[in-house]
């Protein structure tokens, strides 16, 4: 600055020194230029230093301004309850604040204002001492601090969210818990009060307070008389009956903003939230996962299954939400879904929901859930992006559920490391809200909140921005990595000593989840082979052979075949090593179980029926002669009818489709054989080795993976998604099936 001011001075001193060599005159001229330019210069220094005298009183007013919010934020924290805190006692505080080294360069002012501060509020006396009864399990205190913990909890929560028992033979003392509202309330958290009894081994969300002799307490406990009990528990029972508020059991805290926590409201603005669907958006490390979890462990700490259920879907496969693998909230965990089958199975079982619920509104009479309560239903959806790049088709069912997500209870949350221009696919106007961690790039941000200012957030992971109702909203998620020692943990607590589990309030809110399990709308995908002995025997003629997947009803039925009927003759088709062989043989088993009387033979063309049947019943290539006679036997009882019932097996038919004489006698069984009882079952490559003529006889048919997907005769298109694994196929009009083994056959 000095620099840039001494300029004008150089140039007028030169000035004047050309001014002084040019006569008196000219002295006199230069003597009064040199006289303003040092003038000026003063001028300029003391409007340099009035600005810097105002910059400094500005920055220490900011400061200190800081410093108020900072002490109004730790008088906000000991007078505000959250969630399921009551107030057990009063005790010294000591708040951890984040230093830094002193910068040589600060100002001494605000420094010395910090270290007031900082000495002024190293311990707050008096402050209150919270418990959050969804994370303890247990609490030891006398009658004295029992009577003002339950008080404080009855004052504190509603009946609905509360019950209140007690468990005692002296039960004139506490005759005044009949008279709580709370009283065997079913409420979703239960406080079980034990006096004179061994305190039970309770599993959350119950807590237990157990009653025990007077001792001295490690911090000042709330006591309570008798007297006072019984009246602050008339108060209560003539207060008008409170209920949780709608709006908090739907809003879940982000993190800390500038003017406190910043909420989320999963409402619809009808009901004054910014819900019912969301977008997340965040970088690699920008915490997009933690925030996920911190979202859904605070729903299922506040609801009981009964109220909520979550479709949690991990496209990628990773950890996003194995916490929560096995929670009774949890309808659907779905992870992995890199094959077309495995998203066509997704999509199928999310419209399948649509459907159930649209249902279960239209038997009601109702048009939407605020008529006729459902459960509501969170979905969300860890990297979406690639989801709908794998199955272009999702775009269509999330647009549905955007359209009819509010009447039927639907929430949705799309997640995505990366959003680039046009991968929404016409999502946007069904987005109401929108959460934006550290971005890639300034172009994503845009597209995500409309601002560039996500790209610019800190690499801190939490950092993110909210885009609802009105302007951004910026905020600060906890961060789960941060060491913190008095961070809190889920306590067995005496109110005379205590003992820590080492489990986090997080875990802990996890382990806490209630109700009967919802109903599951994802069922594990058709994986391991199912066993014979273990599937139901069918009726006479009756085979059953699998299971068969059926995503949109949420089921899983076993593969019955009925022989009786049109579908006398069955075909199994597909390619080299897919299990062509094994369906032969498991049939013959499964029929043996339902038609014990059931003749079976066998024209084993490739060795692949070896030892299913007695050798006498087995024909081959190496034995025409046998070959000849079984068909001519065959051909009589097609005359004369058949008792028992004969299922011939062949396998298989494109072996002997070029010997015109078996083949001749075969498609005479096959069109008058049912008349007579008797039944083909063919195995085959393709569905071309059949002729049109004989392929419209076999009622009965399982299409295993082709060769060739287009040569399907079920669906070209899921024929292509059929895993590469023996047994699994397809059935009309497009169910997938896995057959069963039979390790007797």
């Amino acid at each position: 600055m000095w620099a840039t001011a001494a300029i004008p001075v150089v140039g007028s001193l030169g000035t004047v020194a050309l001014v002084i060599s040019g006569g008196r005159r000219q002295m006199l001229i230069g003597l009064v230029l040199m006289i303003a330019t040092l003038g000026a210069m003063a001028l300029q220094t003391g409007a340099a230093s009035t600005t810097r005298r105002r910059q400094l009183r500005a920055s220490r007013e900011n400061y200190r301004r800081e410093l108020d919010r900072v002490r109004n934020d730790l008088v906000a924290v000991d007078s505000t309850n959250h969630g399921l805190n009551i107030v057990v006692g009063t005790a010294v505080h000591e708040p951890e604040f984040t230093t830094y080294d002193d910068d040589p360069r600060a100002d001494a002012v605000c420094v010395a204002a910090r270290d007031r501060f900082l000495q002024t509020y190293a311990t707050l006396p008096d402050a209150r001492h919270l418990l959050d009864l969804a994370t303890t399990r247990s609490i030891r205190a006398d009658r004295a601090h029992a009577r003002a913990i339950i008080l404080e909890a009855a004052e504190s929560l509603p009946p609905d969210v509360l019950g209140i028992r007690i468990h005692t033979d002296d039960h004139a003392a506490w005759q005044w818990i009949a008279l709580l509202p709370h009283h065997d309330a079913a409420g979703t958290h239960r406080l079980l009060v034990v006096d004179g009894h061994p305190a039970p081994n309770v599993q959350p969300p119950t807590t237990v307070v157990e009653v025990v002799p007077a001792t001295t307490a490690a911090y000042e406990p709330l006591r309570c008389g008798p007297a006072e009990a019984a009246v602050r528990a008339r108060q209560l029972a003539a207060a008008p009956l409170r209920t949780a508020s709608a709006s908090a059991a739907w809003t879940v805290t982000l993190g800390m903003g500038e003017e406190g926590p910043v909420h989320l409201d999963l409402r619809e603005a009808a009901d004054g939230g910014v819900g019912p669907h969301g977008l997340l958006v965040g970088a690699t490390g920008s915490g997009k996962s933690e925030l996920l979890r911190q979202v859904l462990s605070e729903l299922i700490a506040t609801h009981p299954a009964e109220e909520l259920h979550l479709a949690l879907i991990d496209f990628k496969g990773g950890a996003a939400f194995a916490m929560f693998e096995g929670l009774p909230h949890v309808a659907a965990y779905v992870t992995n879904l890199a094959e077309s089958w495995a998203t066509r199975r997704l999509r199928e079982a999310l419209e399948g929901e649509l459907v159930r619920r649209q249902s279960s509104l239209a038997a009601a009479g109702a048009s939407s859930v605020r008529e006729h309560p459902l459960p509501r239903l969170l979905i969300v959806i860890d990297e979406f992006t690639e989801l709908l790049a794998t199955d272009p088709a999702m775009s269509e069912l999330f647009s549905r559920v955007g359209r009819l997500g509010r009447s039927l209870g639907i929430h949705l949350l799309l997640s995505t490391q990366r959003l680039e221009e046009g991968r929404l696919h016409g999502l946007e106007a069904h987005l109401s809200y929108r959460i934006a961690l550290r971005t890639f790039s300034a172009t994503e941000s845009r597209l995500a909140i409309g601002s560039p200012l996500a790209a610019e957030l800190p690499r801190r992971p939490g950092s993110g921005l909210l885009a609802a109702s009105g302007a951004l909203q910026p905020f600060q998620a906890p961060d789960p990595a941060t060491k913190v020692p008095s961070a809190p943990r889920v306590e067995v607590v005496s109110l005379c000593t205590s003992a820590t589990e080492d489990l986090t309030v997080l875990e802990a809110r996890v382990r806490s989840a209630a109700g009967a399990p919802a109903p599951h709308l994802w069922l594990p995908p058709l994986n391991a082979p199912p066993v014979l002995a273990d599937l139901p025997v069918g009726g006479r003629m009756h085979a059953t052979i699998g299971i068969v997947d059926r995503p949109r009803d949420q089921r899983i039925d076993a593969l019955n075949l009925d022989l009786t009927g049109a579908g006398g003759h069955v075909a199994v088709v597909g390619g080299p090593r897919t299990g062509k062989s094994t369906a032969l043989r498991t049939l013959a088993a499964a029929l043996r179980r339902s038609t014990p009387d059931v003749r079976l033979l066998a024209l084993d063309l490739t060795g692949g029926l070896a030892g299913a049947l007695p050798a006498e019943r087995i024909a081959t290539a190496q034995t025409p002669e046998r070959v000849d006679r079984l068909l001519r036997h065959l051909r009589r009882r097609c005359e004369t009818g058949a008792s028992p019932p004969i299922v011939l097996l062949i396998d298989s038919w494109s072996a002997i489709r070029d010997n015109y004489r078996w083949m001749d006698s075969l498609h005479q069984i096959a069109e008058r054989g049912l008349a007579a009882d008797i039944h083909l079952a063919v195995a085959t490559h393709r569905w071309s080795d059949l002729r049109p003529a004989v392929r419209d006889l076999f009622g009965s048919r399982i299409e295993l993976r082709l060769g060739d997907p287009l040569e399907s005769e079920v669906n070209r298109h899921l024929a292509a998604g059929v895993p590469r694994k023996p047994g699994h196929g397809l059935i009309a009009p497009g169910f997938a099936i896995q057959l069963a083994l039979d390790s007797g056959v």
